[in-house]
């Protein structure tokens, strides 16, 4: 019943496209097919969350034959609230869950709630005894958040600005909220974002060519957009060109009718030859023939990270490099959207699953090692993006230690990489012909 459900989640979400920060949301698939949308770039408004009473932990199910019950100690019985837009992510809670059931018997469980970022912490600060809780002896928290946000808010911090005054530099997506202590991560559903811009233009090649062009920088309230102005400022660019702040119609769409000649957007699993664009940019690849990356150069990032510091040192505006044929193969088109035989884009929008320091130890480190010995589930859940979530689970632009030492544990275990000291070493081994070529035979 769990799979249906979480299928017919799936259903509803590749009907939906929805238009954040200058485009839309990555659709990782080597196939042109909706699929649903990761919201790297916020989701549409659903009904704040109520602290009902959460069911305690199950009495201990009897293990049934192939059910995982190994580890260094016992299984603890916990459970965890978890807080997310169930209309982009119920496919993939619901494969953990059962990832998670089969590896700990039972004994550790998920409930679903649904609530967007801002409604997530809106619940953690009038909820604190569940954001305190361990999962253990109470009920305790699991969520999203994007990976810029925690980091976010202690550049805001260091700047000296105050929540609400953060929210009006764009340096805040929670509504001027915030929790201590920090948050932790845990894994990702859509790993291993950066942010990038796409032209109909042949002859804008990089942000240098902006010069004299309408670009949309992004949408208020979400990265891309402070990440564009950063970007622009550390290439002497601002006031050179009009700069266009949201809009009533998505990026793409802005794109295709000629209102803008660049749009800012993302891209998942940057850095792998299955890198994605967005479900609408992939649609306009195939029906154009024309749409392309257009580069950051690396020199600009490197500039903006220096000018930034305080970015720099929470971890944000890493480069991201892209090589000739990525974007193209996920968008199933024959020519090259990624020009050159390498281009860059800046990380800072991966969406994270996260939860508190509090959360107990032994249960955070069970579930990802539950998740780590039934990960082949991503198969039957979320077979759109299966194949590199396996891989890159864990890649986010924050470092190792933003995880929880339980998580950070089962991932060591079972040598997933993680953080982005990991996505490093993953860059240094990975064999990018062989994938290639692998991946050309199997079509």
């Amino acid at each position: 019943m769990r799979r249906i459900l979480a299928l017919l989640a799936i259903t509803a979400a590749f009907a939906l496209t929805l238009a954040a920060c200058g485009g839309e949301d990555p659709t990782p698939t080597p196939r042109p097919t909706a699929t649903p949308t990761p919201d790297a770039m916020m989701p549409a408004a659903t009904p704040t969350p109520t602290a009902d009473a959460m069911p305690g932990p199950a009495a201990t199910p009897t293990p049934t034959p192939g059910d995982s019950m190994t580890g260094p100690e016992e299984i603890p019985m916990a459970s965890f609230r978890t807080l997310a837009g169930q209309a982009f992510y119920a496919p993939f809670i619901e494969g953990w869950r059962e990832m998670i059931e089969r590896g700990t018997g039972g004994r550790i469980t998920l409930t679903p709630q649904d609530a967007t970022e801002q409604e997530a912490m809106d619940f953690i600060l009038r909820n604190r005894q569940e954001y305190d809780a361990d999962g253990v002896d109470s009920p305790g928290l699991i969520f999203r958040l994007n990976e810029d946000h925690v980091p976010l808010w202690d550049v805001a911090e260091q700047l000296g600005l105050t929540p609400q005054q953060a929210v009006a530099q764009n340096m805040n997506f929670t509504g001027g909220l915030t929790v201590d202590p920090r948050p932790q991560n845990i894994w990702m559903s859509y790993p291993a974002a950066c942010m990038n811009w796409y032209t109909l233009d042949p002859e804008i090649r990089s942000i240098h060519d902006f010069v004299g062009k309408r670009v949309l920088m992004g949408q208020p309230g979400n990265t891309v957009l402070p990440v564009a102005i950063l970007l622009t400022e550390a290439a002497g660019l601002r006031g050179q060109f009009e700069e266009i702040i949201g809009g009533a119609k998505p990026g793409t769409e802005m794109l295709q009718d000629r209102d803008v000649d660049v749009t800012g957007s993302g891209i998942i699993f940057a850095g792998h030859p299955l890198s994605s664009a967005t479900a609408a940019v992939n649609q306009v690849a195939t029906l154009t023939g024309s749409l392309f990356n257009v580069d950051t150069p690396l020199d600009v990032i490197e500039q903006a990270r220096e000018d930034n510091p305080a970015w720099t040192a929470n971890g944000l505006l890493p480069a991201v490099k892209l090589y000739r044929g990525d974007l193209s193969r996920a968008a199933n088109v024959d020519y090259d959207m990624v020009r050159a035989e390498e281009e860059w884009c800046t990380g800072s929008i991966t969406v994270n699953f996260m939860t508190s320091p509090a959360s107990s130890e032994a249960a955070i480190y069970h579930i990802g090692r539950s998740i780590a010995e039934h990960i082949d589930l991503a198969d039957d859940y979320y077979p759109f993006i299966s194949q590199t979530w396996k891989e890159r689970l864990a890649h986010t632009w924050n470092p190792q230690s933003s995880f929880h030492p339980g998580i950070r544990r089962a991932w060591d275990e079972a040598g997933i990489t993680y953080g982005i000291e990991g996505i490093r070493d993953w860059e240094e081994a990975f064999d990018r012909e062989a994938f290639i070529r692998d991946w050309e035979a199997s079509r």
